[in-house]
């Protein structure tokens, strides 16, 4: 599960879950007369409620009535900056608990429906057939929508929509479908699956995949989603990228794209993402998901009491006036690009909070060492609030007018089924929040220096045409002009888009006219020669990633040389981009240059996990080449650095036979002592090895006493795989029946959060794999799921409520004898043991009363 620290409700952008912390288990949910006659009390948290949080709770508050607004009435409600005002653009009937939206090119609106999303707070009908793609028209040019017409019907829990020339992309968990109209009336009469693995249908909504989004790249991006989509010569194709994010992907005038976990911080992928996907042994991010903000950015301010967030009660969630303190279901990333507000907005982060029923606008600065930075653009303060607790904004969209559009759920409930407490469900049928579910909003913000622009023509553009708006000053003119040209193969826009590169005074158009001839198939070696002397740092970096399918060349190797003269850019970006493009190339050159960029720059941010990423399998040759160079001699701790990262890859691999010639060569005569902390220290977990290997007596009895400790922790950490866990390796044909089960029930569950691979996510959920949790007493695991976990990293709810034993006992099967782990089985008995001994527990667990619980344990 994706769920946060910090936050009471955890959204993957824009549908919340619910994290229970008392549960009563196997008790049957509460019913509206159960609930009925209970009073409500927000001034007395329970005793326990948030073990070791030290803050006061909060002092009792008045709670505004929420009643179902009009949108006349909602308009009312908003709070904005001086000089911004907030319009209607839809509304129901028109729209129905719309979630997502496109623009297509003469302005219609394509909306996702959501229909079927928690109906009721027990999720009993939630995978019924109701959800919609419609189509909204402005008829009259008046800027408001004032047509609705149904595209797509009988969808489950839909979450996506893109599109595109000759169809629409609709992505509705498990699907994604190209679907057509054939006949004109605008009706889709065909579908085509292009993936079937975009989510599970039964699993959260609220960690399913979410966004399709046209990149300059030319591929169709999503969130938390191992693909991304390309369209090539009439077939598509798939690249494989990290699962990352929430709901939303926001993307820069540069094609940078942008992301961020439930309770912050915000991310961005200052490189593209696929290249961290390389080296399965470098754990690290070298430029991918980065956290662009600081914890102290995640505070939020909302403008009226908060309490119907799931841990309301709890210490902390809640100021004394009863606001939400921090970030719990930040969603819909937007980057805005538009013409018609200020200046000072364009390029600035947009992320919405619909439990606290604000948005928040960032402000985005670039360090010349490539670092980006993100900050709230008000002293404790929002860009948009609503004192209307059903404002529910949960995607924000750069649009055709330059303004910035604003999706609003508009209801009571945002907590997905299964997590919704006891706590949750007194609010929502105390205060009324259960109806009505049909309604639904779309606003726009203008400014009151400028007016909207007009709504485009652009599906009747020529050529020529289209070649022009590269260079508009609203970036979804240029978007969806690039896309276009590139999805019309017209090669009679070649020469005009050649011309753009090499003479526009503007580097953005300069850079789509390049991208747009990348998805021609029309680049030539001479276009990137050019590029890549560019007076733009953003162009040279451009040209060095579009040169990769080049640099194999041997016939002509002309961009292979200038890319690795490219590693002494003076321009931070374009030597990132080296670090990256060099990886795709396995030549004695490339290594040279990499070796050089390390050399020389190993202290720039992202660096040296960016070459790492490249390396796999050539990770311990790449730090022997490192350690022959008299430039590597002397002790740095960049250098130190760069050993580490190599040295952990190779630990990674675990590989007997290369782990040994590491350990060997750390050991030779004459090899600096600080080359050899770097490789020792390198490891900080259990490495499962298929033979034994020992560490060399040159490091266990070495002089130096820092040498002799971090050998000896080393020696403890390099064990035989058969040997490994808290039991033996192999299972019973029983319990490896209960493993196949448990591992399709991991999918459904658990791996939107953990990961496939179980090495977890950043800001959501912590790696299973090693995990000594997971590894410890089978019992321990087992009690772990029931009743959840707190870290300062992540937030695992408890599952008891939701599980029976034999599922448990399969789930947990399965993460213990998989991804290196390898500990033994753990029966259904075993967990209807841990819920008896859990069933009087209030609160998650912690580190430190799993520590507490196993050291009883070991006890006994």
């Amino acid at each position: 599960m994706k769920i946060s620290v910090i936050g009471s409700l955890v959204v993957v952008g824009t549908l919340a879950v619910a994290i229970s912390t008392v549960r009563l288990v196997g008790r049957a949910a509460d019913t509206p007369a159960e609930v009925a006659g209970r009073s409500l009390h927000f001034d007395r948290p329970s005793a326990g409620d948030n073990p070791g949080e030290e803050q006061p709770p909060p002092s009792g508050y008045a709670i505004p009535d929420a009643p179902a607004l009009t949108p006349e009435e909602a308009l009312k409600r908003f709070r904005l900056p001086a000089g911004y005002r907030i319009e209607l653009v839809a509304s129901e009937p028109l729209i129905n608990t719309p979630v997502a939206l496109d623009f297509d090119p003469d302005g219609r609106i394509w909306v996702v429906e959501m229909r079927g999303y928690q109906n009721n707070p027990d999720g009993s009908n939630r995978l019924e057939s109701v959800g919609r793609i419609v189509v909204l028209e402005d008829t009259d040019g008046d800027g408001r929508m004032d047509r609705s017409r149904v595209y797509m019907d009988g969808l489950v829990l839909p979450r996506a929509v893109k599109v595109l020339s000759d169809g629409v992309l609709v992505g509705a968990p498990p699907n994604v479908w190209f679907t057509r109209d054939t006949n004109g009336d605008l009706r889709a009469d065909e579908k085509v699956v292009i993936a079937s693995d975009y989510g599970v249908m039964e699993s959260n909504p609220a960690n399913a995949p979410g966004a399709l989004v046209w990149g300059m790249d030319n591929w169709i991006h999503s969130s938390v989603y191992s693909n991304h989509f390309r369209r090539i010569d009439g077939k598509w194709t798939k690249r494989p990228v990290p699962v990352l994010g929430h709901w939303g992907v926001g993307m820069d005038d540069f094609g940078r794209t942008y992301m961020n976990g439930n309770s912050g911080p915000m991310r961005a992928n200052v490189i593209a993402s696929h290249y961290h996907l390389r080296n399965p042994n470098f754990g690290g991010s070298g430029g991918v998901y980065e956290a662009i903000s600081s914890a102290e950015e995640n505070e939020v301010w909302p403008v009226r009491p908060t309490p119907g967030v799931n841990r309301g009660y709890m210490n902390g969630v809640l100021r004394r006036d009863g606001t939400l303190t921090k970030y719990t279901a930040c969603c819909a990333v937007a980057i805005f690009r538009g013409d018609r507000l200020p200046d000072d907005v364009r390029g600035n982060y947009f992320v919405a909070e619909p439990a606290a029923n604000l948005v928040r606008r960032s402000i985005v600065t670039e360090a010349g060492d490539g670092r980006i930075s993100a900050a709230n653009a008000y002293k404790k303060a929002e860009f948009l609030a609503s004192t209307d607790e059903r404002f529910r904004p949960v995607n924000i969209f750069s649009a055709p007018d330059g303004t910035l559009y604003i999706v609003d759920m508009y209801r009571g409930t945002l907590e997905s089924h299964p997590f919704v407490t006891t706590y949750l469900k007194r609010q929502i049928y105390e205060r009324g929040l259960d109806q009505p579910l049909d309604r639904g909003r779309i606003y726009r913000i203008v400014h009151e220096s400028m007016k909207p622009g007009p709504a485009p023509r652009m599906s009747r553009m020529s050529t020529p045409e289209l070649v022009g708006c590269l260079s508009h000053r609203n970036g979804w003119w240029r978007d969806t002009a690039q896309r276009l040209l590139v999805e019309r193969n017209d090669r009679a826009a070649v020469a005009a888009l050649r011309k753009l590169a090499a003479e526009s005074t503007w580097e953005i158009a300069r850079l789509h006219a390049l991208w747009t001839l990348e998805g021609l198939a029309a680049l030539r070696v001479d276009d990137l020669i050019a590029a890549l002397g560019d007076k733009s740092a953003k162009i040279r970096a451009a040209a060095v990633r579009l040169a990769e399918p080049w640099l194999g060349n041997r016939d002509d190797a002309r961009l292979l040389t200038a890319v690795t003269k490219a590693n002494e850019d003076p321009a931070s970006g374009v030597r990132l981009q080296v670090a990256a493009s060099l990886g795709e190339v396995k030549t004695p050159e490339a290594e040279a240059a990499l070796a050089t960029l390390l050399a020389h720059h190993a202290t720039q941010p992202y660096v040296i996990g960016a070459v790492a990423s490249g390396l796999k399998g050539r990770e311990l040759e790449f730090l022997q080449r490192l350690g022959q160079d008299r430039a590597w001699q002397e002790a740095a701790p960049s250098y130190e650095q760069v050993f580490g990262v190599l040295a952990s890859a190779v630990f990674t691999e675990a590989s007997a036979e290369r782990v040994n010639r590491l350990l060997s060569w750390t050991a030779a005569t004459g090899r600096a002592g600080w080359q050899r902390i770097a490789v020792l220290g390198s490891v900080s977990k259990p490495v499962r090895l298929s033979s034994q290997v020992s560490v060399p007596r040159e490091l266990s009895d070495s002089a130096d006493e820092r040498i002799r400790s971090l050998a000896s922790q080393l020696s403890r950490r390099l064990v035989v795989a058969e040997k490994a866990g808290a039991a033996g390796a192999r299972l019973t044909p029983t319990e490896l029946t209960a493993a196949n089960r448990g591992e399709k029930a991991y999918i459904v569950y658990c791996a939107q959060c953990h990961q496939a691979d179980g090495r977890g996510m950043p800001d959501t959920a912590l790696p299973l794999a090693g995990s000594k949790w997971v590894l410890g007493p089978g019992e321990l695991t087992a009690k772990i799921v029931l009743q959840g976990k707190q870290s300062k990293a992540a937030l695992m709810p408890p599952w008891g409520g939701v599980l029976d034993d034999a599922a448990i006992s399969a789930i947990v099967t399965y993460v213990r004898h998989h991804w290196g782990n390898n500990a033994s089985a753990v029966s259904p008995e075993m967990v209807r043991k841990a819920r008896s001994e859990t069933q009087t527990m209030s609160g998650f667990w912690t580190e430190e009363l799993l520590a507490q619980e196993a050291a009883q344990a070991d006890a006994k």
